[in-house]
């Protein structure tokens, strides 16, 4: 995807739009700079996500993800190629959005590819902290910079784990 030939605000709120989750009804309340820095983050989580839940070859699969490690490390410290790193990285200096709570939710993406089930919470909890709370870490730093945000961001990272363990049971039910 060239990064010349795509408007990259475009893109990632295209991407958040078509996805029809019902976290964009939230977004849209938002004021526009924070709006647009969601629909980055969202972006993000949703084609590393992809990247493995489409199938295909596992070696792909992980090259792909390394491929995003390489693009985090550019939003950060170069210039990315990917319109949605782009937008991440406009994202990044206005907001505080940690880089490990990105790379984060590469890891637990790719725990995908290494582990079907957990027999235990314990062996489940990595992966849903990463997976689904490493977005909460983030976008609750887009709404406050005061001295609750410790609470705040522990909330959220809770919640993102709470939604990860429904997802995982909802599944396991829908399944039998």
């Amino acid at each position: 995807m060239s990064a010349r030939t795509v408007n990259a605000g475009r893109f990632v709120s295209r991407l958040a739009r078509r996805s029809r989750s019902n976290f964009l009804y939230a977004f849209l309340c938002l004021p526009r700079r924070q709006r647009e820095a969601i629909y980055a983050a969202y972006a993000f989580c949703r084609i590393v996500d992809d990247a493995v839940d489409l199938g295909g070859d596992r070696e792909e699969q992980r090259r792909e993800l390394d491929r995003w490690r390489r693009e985090i490390a550019r939003v950060y410290d170069d210039v990315p190629e990917h319109p949605a790193g782009q937008r991440l990285q406009a994202a990044v200096r206005v907001f505080p959005i940690p880089r490990q709570a990105l790379l984060d939710v590469i890891a637990g993406v790719e725990m995908d590819l290494e582990h079907a089930t957990y027999e235990t919470f314990d062996d489940l909890y990595p992966y849903c902290y990463r997976v689904a709370s490493a977005v909460p870490r983030s976008v609750v730093r887009y709404r406050t910079r005061s001295s609750r945000s410790r609470s705040f961001i522990r909330s959220g990272a809770y919640t993102g784990i709470s939604d990860c363990l429904s997802s995982v049971t909802s599944a396991r039910v829908d399944f039998r």
